[in-house]
């Protein structure tokens, strides 16, 4: 084959089903892939369980969990903010020895002893004008950012494995392909033998040579080939852990079955569910609380309080009259309601306007995220639609070019056509038959990307074995 640019597409498959590698060969999930598998597990992966399998165990959707255990953890204890706060004080040193009263007494200072003092004190906030509430609304908004921000790890994940199944299908598919090019050729070759072996007139040395050009050709695009799908292989294996047995053999490339929508159902499901929407829905959530905190800063907290304080020294006389001092043979107590008021109001002022400003961007970067969700949306609705088109023309095309390639291998082997002839055809039959399974991937990866755009899982947009 003097052009081998149809088979040349096989270039594309290692790079569709090594997407997902670099991820994978940095963070392997902790499954070991040589375990033993029953037998009833050995059957082929379907995407389904690939994704369900990779989301359930990958290292970034485990850091996303900890991550989110860590904001739960958060907003658990602003739950408990209105128990009291409790402080525990103690002191010990050595002082000189004191007898005698306040009248008279004195210092020893040849003679020192302990002393020690313990202070506690209870502090309950009564009302803080919303300080607390905030706090706690703050804390449970965080964790609804740990959840979105889980949803898109999820998601992208889902989109690599997605690459990784549909280019090792695409690789099989297309091995598929060069063999039933190969077909083509072997009987090529055959008919050429037996011209030489008869010692025909019509036996030409060029066409054997070509012929033997375009096996070569054919060779190398099957180890191109073959490494592409090893890698897509080994990538699947990493994300998900499985035996090799459960990767290698997927099921074989077939169109996702779409039931047809209009673009705004999906634009719907999008600023619904879009994981990015969420997490700046509660970041504003977050921001918002910070306003109503500095707005209740104004204001005074009001609390009740309770106090309990004992020293006692072994070598001080202890004062039997109350109306002595005596810090170093003592205990006191005592509670009350009190409030704490700061007047720093320019700071006050300040930090409130800042932050108002600071939600108002939240807001504008709101609006512009649901714009970049949407193009996104159309984007992959479009690709898809396009894609959909693409194949019914691409099928139509690859009916015609089979046709012409069996037609004529046949007026080759019948002496009605020459070598050139049947070579150009099977071109065009590599080229349909490939563009074809291209289009269907295309068409498969678009209606993820839709499905990840949308926010949701792909069996919501398609249904998926």
């Amino acid at each position: 084959m003097k052009n081998p640019q149809p088979l040349a597409i096989y270039l594309l498959v290692p790079l569709l089903v090594a997407g997902s590698l670099p991820a994978a060969a940095q963070e392997p999930t902790p499954t070991s892939v040589t375990e033993s598998v029953p037998s009833q597990e050995r059957k082929p992966l379907s995407l389904k369980e690939a994704v369900e399998l990779t989301t359930s165990s990958h290292p970034m959707v485990r850091a996303a969990a900890a991550t989110l255990e860590g904001y739960k953890n958060r907003a658990s204890a602003s739950d408990w903010l209105w128990l009291p706060k409790l402080s525990l004080k103690g002191f010990g040193s050595a002082t000189p020895e004191k007898f005698g009263t306040p009248d008279q007494g004195g210092t020893n200072y040849d003679v020192w002893g302990p002393i020690l003092t313990m202070e506690f004190s209870a502090i309950l906030p009564v009302y803080t004008f919303g300080k607390l509430q905030a706090i706690k609304e703050m804390a449970h908004a965080g964790v609804e950012v740990g959840e979105a921000q889980k949803s898109i790890v999820r998601g992208q994940l889902e989109l690599v494995v997605a690459r990784a199944y549909l280019g090792i299908q695409l690789a099989a598919t297309l091995d598929q392909i060069i063999t039933e090019g190969e077909q083509y050729i072997v009987r090529a070759r055959e008919y050429l033998e037996e011209l030489r072996d008869q010692d025909s007139r019509e036996y030409d040395d060029v066409d054997m040579l070509r012929l033997k050009v375009v096996e070569a050709d054919i060779a190398g695009r099957r180890l191109e080939l073959d490494r592409g799908k090893e890698m897509g292989i080994e990538s699947l294996i990493q994300l998900t852990g499985q035996n090799r047995d459960r990767v290698s053999d997927l099921p074989k490339l077939k169109r996702f079955s779409i039931p047809e929508k209009e673009i705004h159902h999906y634009l719907h499901l999008a600023a619904l569910n879009r994981p990015e929407m969420k997490v700046l829905a509660a970041a504003v959530k977050v921001q918002s609380g910070r306003v109503e905190l500095e707005k209740a800063r104004f204001y005074p907290d009001i609390f009740v309080g309770f106090f309990y304080t004992i020293a006692k020294s072994w070598v001080i006389d202890d004062q039997g009259s109350p109306f002595a001092y005596d810090p170093y043979n003592t205990w006191g107590a005592g509670g009350g309601i009190g409030f704490e008021w700061r007047f720093d109001y320019a700071e006050r002022v300040g930090s409130l306007d800042e932050q108002r400003a600071n939600l108002r961007s939240l807001q504008f970067q709101g609006t512009a995220l649901l714009q970049k969700v949407e193009l996104e949306v159309r984007d992959a609705y479009t690709s898809m639609n396009q894609q959909r088109e693409a194949i019914r023309l691409h099928e139509i095309a690859f009916k015609a070019a089979k046709g012409w390639t069996i037609a004529k291998l046949d007026l080759y082997e019948n002496g009605f056509a020459e070598l050139r002839d049947f070579t150009d055809a099977l071109k065009e039959f590599f080229t349909r038959k490939l563009s074809l399974e291209m289009a269907v991937m295309e068409y498969n990866l678009a209606a993820v990307r839709l499905a990840v755009s949308c926010g949701v899982s792909l069996d919501v947009v398609t249904e998926v074995e």
